[in-house]
């Protein structure tokens, strides 16, 4: 009998969607032997202290050439979600 491997290679593709004044919305796809095994939105901020630092000076900055998208219909059902969860929680 053939023993199982122990560990897998696993891709981990990630790709800046959204961003605006405040939030970064990132998407990561992760993928094991072509199969995708999850997909995750993340929403983050960038913070210095308690000081907000805009996404498009870090782009300025790092000289990336990124322009802003359109706000897709899934960050609105992401913001929706996530709203529900909070009240959720709250009343736990």
């Amino acid at each position: 009998m053939e023993d199982e491997p122990l560990a897998y290679h696993f891709n981990h593709i990630y790709q800046i969607i959204y961003w605006d004044e405040k939030w970064i919305y990132i998407s990561h796809r992760i993928e094991c032997e072509e199969k995708i095994i999850a997909v995750v939105l993340a929403k983050c901020t960038l913070k210095k202290d308690a000081e907000l630092i805009p996404f498009e000076s870090i782009i300025h900055k790092l000289n990336w050439e990124m322009k802003p998208k359109d706000r897709f219909e899934m960050i609105d059902r992401f913001e929706s979600g996530e709203t529900l969860f909070l009240k959720t929680v709250k009343h736990e």
